[in-house]
C-alpha cells in the first residue's frame, strides 16, 4: 500500500464511522492540492463502496466585480478574507442537509466568466451519503458549525509560491505573483491568526509533497 493509500484508508476509517449523511470539510492555503486531495479521497471512499459527493467552495465565490476595497491599509485583505458567499453555502445547502437529512436539487454556482451565479450544481445527497466540502478559508463560522469532520492541508509558503507560478503564470503571466504577495498569502495569514483553523481541524495533513502527504494531527 502507497502512502496516499495509507492516508486515505486512515481517514475512510474515521468518516465511514460517522453518523450520515456526514459533511467532511477539506480546508488549507492556495495551490495546497484541495481539489487533487479531494478527488483523490473520493475515489478511494467509492472503492470502499461508500456514496460521495463533493461541493467546491469557489462556486460559492463572490462574484468579483461586487468586491470592492481602497486604499486603506488592509482592505484588499479584509475584502478578499470575507470574499465567499457562506449564507448562500448554508441556505442552500448547509441547513436544508440538516434540516432533512437528504438533499436532491440543482443549485446554481458561480460561473467565473461571467461573474454570475448561473453554474448548474446538481445535488444527490441521501442518508448515506458522505459530503466532501472543499475549498479555502472553510473552518470559520457559520460554515463550521455544519461539519462533522475537518481536515487542513498544510504547506509552507515556499511551497504555496512555488504552485502559484507553476499553475498561475502560464494563464495570467507573472502579475499573478504580485496578488499572491499582496492579497492571497495575506488573506491567509490573517485566516490562521483569526480563526485558528489548524487548532479546528480533526486532521491536519503536511502536504508539501503531494506524493508522500504525512498526518501530523489526528483526533
Amino acid at each position: 500500500m502507497n502512502s496516499n493509500s495509507m492516508i486515505f484508508a486512515q481517514i475512510a476509517k474515521k468518516i465511514i464511522a460517522l453518523p450520515r449523511p456526514a459533511v467532511i470539510g477539506i480546508d488549507g492555503a492556495y495551490t495546497s492540492g484541495k481539489t487533487t486531495f479531494t478527488d483523490k479521497l473520493a475515489d478511494y471512499l467509492k472503492d470502499q463502496g461508500q456514496k460521495v459527493q463533493i461541493i467546491h467552495y469557489d462556486d460559492f465565490h463572490q462574484p468579483l466585480p461586487t468586491i470592492q476595497w481602497s486604499d486603506e491599509e488592509d482592505s484588499e485583505v479584509n475584502a478578499f478574507y470575507n470574499a465567499f458567499n457562506a449564507q448562500k453555502l448554508v441556505a442552500e445547502i448547509l441547513l436544508p442537509l440538516k434540516e432533512r437529512g437528504l438533499l436532491h436539487q440543482r443549485i446554481l454556482g458561480l460561473d467565473w466568466s461571467t461573474a454570475e451565479y448561473r453554474k448548474p450544481i446538481d445535488i444527490a445527497i441521501d442518508n448515506q451519503t458522505i459530503l466532501l466540502l472543499e475549498g479555502a478559508l472553510l473552518l470559520r463560522t457559520p460554515i463550521r458549525n455544519y461539519l462533522d469532520y475537518a481536515i487542513f492541508l498544510e504547506v509552507s509558503v515556499e511551497e504555496i509560491l512555488l504552485r502559484g507560478e507553476a499553475r498561475d503564470v502560464p494563464k495570467a503571466g507573472e502579475q499573478i505573483m504580485e496578488k499572491y504577495r499582496t492579497r492571497y498569502l495575506p488573506v491567509f495569514k490573517k485566516y490562521l491568526a483569526t480563526d485558528q483553523p489548524k487548532a479546528i481541524a480533526n486532521m491536519v495533513i503536511d502536504n508539501n509533497d503531494y506524493h508522500k502527504p504525512v498526518i501530523i494531527k489526528s483526533r
